[in-house]
């Protein structure tokens, strides 16, 4: 496959307090409908994709609900967690992993392998949370490999070269769903600098309150993603930008904030990752 060039993503101006912000106008994306493999919502997926390579993915109810029920309970499961002292979370500490707790410039995170969703002793804080942190795990999975499967029909790919023979669901891998803190910082000018890509192959992130930038990959120009409840917000990851040869766009993305002040934020997100083999 070849660089595919494409227009630069379109922005909207919205006041914040007494910003105004230039916002990334992503397209929402029916999950449902890609699973029904409908040519246009495919379309408009592997467009999304290519660039600015975030979107988000909207679901019919009766998923909807349930999913934002289930965030609104995880919500509560990061602010138990993260109001413990550091000594106490520090007990949950796995070296050389991304699973279990860690810490970094203005965040810390809990994550939970896939693979071990069913086995692994949760945290106390946690243990109340149990079923639905199981349970969501498994939802994002199956939605990961629908968004999965349309790209690669999308990309007119069969055979080896589909998408979902690096991601064999029985194959070991590093997939997770992390319970994270990135709490405001006094001033914009004290938030750290948290420019990256995301490791992995999709990454689902839910976030009530304003946190992400993308920076646009045509300009170099940095917009601001609108949090949203009904959605989820989904970005490709640097494993699927290698394996389509940069066909799919993993895009610079970072967290930060667009007005003074501290307040608590906390996100659930989802790692989609490919097999330890790939």
């Amino acid at each position: 496959m070849t660089q595919t060039t494409t227009s630069p993503a379109p922005a909207i101006t919205k006041v914040i307090g007494e910003q105004s912000l230039k916002i990334a106008d992503l397209s929402v994306i029916n999950a449902d409908k890609l699973a029904a493999n409908d040519p246009a919502a495919t379309e408009t997926l592997l467009k999304a994709a290519k660039s600015p390579g975030f979107f988000y993915l909207s679901f019919d109810e009766p998923a909807s609900e349930n999913i934002a029920k289930d965030i609104n309970t995880l919500y509560e499961a990061c602010e138990k967690y993260f109001a413990q002292s550091g000594d106490e979370k520090m007990k949950d500490f796995r070296e050389g992993v991304d699973r279990g707790y860690k810490k970094g410039p203005g965040h810390e995170s809990f994550e939970i392998a896939r693979e071990e969703k069913d086995t692994i002793t949760l945290p106390t804080k946690l243990v109340p949370y149990s079923n639905v942190l199981r349970d969501f795990s498994s939802v994002c999975d199956n939605y990961s490999r629908i968004c999965l499967r349309a790209l690669s029909a999308g990309l007119g790919l069969e055979g080896q070269s589909h998408l979902e023979n690096t991601h064999n669901p029985n194959d070991p891998n590093d997939s997770g769903l992390k319970l994270l803190s990135g709490p405001t910082e006094p001033t914009v000018a004290d938030v750290p600098n948290t420019t990256h890509t995301d490791g992995g192959s999709i990454t689902f992130l839910w976030c009530g309150k304003w946190a992400s930038q993308v920076q646009i990959p045509e300009t170099k120009e940095w917009l601001w993603i609108e949090p949203t409840s009904r959605c989820v917000l989904v970005n490709i990851a640097n494993s699927l930008q290698k394996q389509t040869d940069g066909t799919l766009h993993s895009p610079v993305h970072r967290v930060t904030q667009p007005t003074d002040g501290v307040e608590d934020r906390f996100m659930v997100s989802y790692f989609f990752r490919p097999s330890k083999t790939f």
